[in-house]
C-alpha cells in the first residue's frame, strides 16, 4: 500500500539573495492552539552502548504557560516529556523540554526556532545560556540555519516542501547537541532528529528520532491510527 503524499505551498525563494519569501507564513506551520488537535509520534533513542529505547508518544495541547516572557503552549501527554512551544511575530519557538516530575531547563534563546526574521540558508550564531535544574548556568553558542523545499517519507505519509531547521549547540569544550527539525505547513512538527554529545570524551552518547505516525490537525487526518 502506497503512502499518501501531502503537499504544502512554501512560496518562492530568491535564489540570488537567499532570503525568506515574504509569502511564507510560518505561523501556519504549527497549528497548536486547537485543543482537539493531536499528533502520534514514534520515538526511538539509541544509547552509546547500543541500548535501543522505542515508544509511542501521543501529543496534544496540554494547556498554556509562559516561556522567556512569551505566551506558550504545553505539547505532549506528560510521558515521557512535554514540549514548550510559543508562536508570535518571531515564528515558531521551541523553548524547552519538561521531564515528568522534574523541572524544565530554561533556554535563552529558544531551543529551536523557525522564524521569518532569518533568511533561508543564512546561518545565524547567537550566544546561548543554559540554566540547569540546580541553577548552574552554562555559557554556550547556538548556530542555526533554516532551509526549505525538503520532502520526507514518514509512517504518516510523504510530506513535501517541509521547512528544515538545523541547530548546533557548542560549549567551550566542544559540541554538545545537534538537531534537525522538519515542519510541514498545516501539520506541525513531523520529524525531530538529534544527537547528544559528551565533549569530555568527544563521543555521541544518545541518538534519537521522533517521527509522525498519525495526526488530526484542524479536522484533517494524516496517516492511520
Amino acid at each position: 500500500m502506497s503512502l499518501p503524499i501531502y503537499e504544502s505551498a512554501l512560496g518562492s525563494l530568491d535564489e540570488v539573495n537567499k532570503v525568506t519569501p515574504p509569502g511564507l507564513d510560518l505561523d501556519s506551520y504549527f497549528p497548536i492552539e486547537n485543543p482537539e488537535n493531536y499528533w502520534n509520534m514514534l520515538a526511538t533513542r539509541v544509547r552509546r552502548k547500543g541500548e535501543v529505547l522505542s515508544a509511542e508518544m501521543h501529543w496534544k495541547n496540554m494547556g498554556q504557560t509562559t516561556a522567556n516572557g512569551k505566551q506558550a503552549w504545553l505539547l505532549g501527554d506528560g510521558e515521557p516529556m512535554l514540549l514548550v512551544i510559543s508562536k508570535d511575530e518571531d515564528g515558531i519557538q521551541h523553548h524547552a523540554d519538561l521531564q515528568p516530575k522534574g523541572k524544565s531547563e530554561q533556554f535563552s534563546p529558544p531551543w529551536t526556532s523557525a522564524t521569518n526574521k532569518i533568511g533561508f540558508r543564512q546561518e545565524q550564531t547567537t550566544p546561548y545560556v543554559l540554566t540547569e535544574d540546580d541553577g548552574i548556568q552554562i555559557p554556550c553558542c547556538l548556530r542555526s540555519q533554516m532551509t526549505g523545499y525538503e520532502t520526507i517519507k514518514l509512517p504518516a505519509g510523504i510530506f513535501q516542501n517541509c521547512v528544515r531547521v538545523d541547530t548546533h549547540y557548542q560549549r567551550s569544550t566542544g559540541t554538545i547537541y545537534n538537531s534537525v527539525v522538519h515542519f510541514a505547513a498545516g501539520v506541525g512538527l513531523v520529524r525531530y532528529k538529534f544527537r547528544q554529545i559528551d565533549p569530555a570524551i568527544n563521543s555521541v552518547v544518545v541518538v534519537g528520532t521522533l517521527e509522525l505516525k498519525s495526526a488530526r490537525v484542524d479536522g484533517k487526518l494524516y496517516g492511520t491510527e
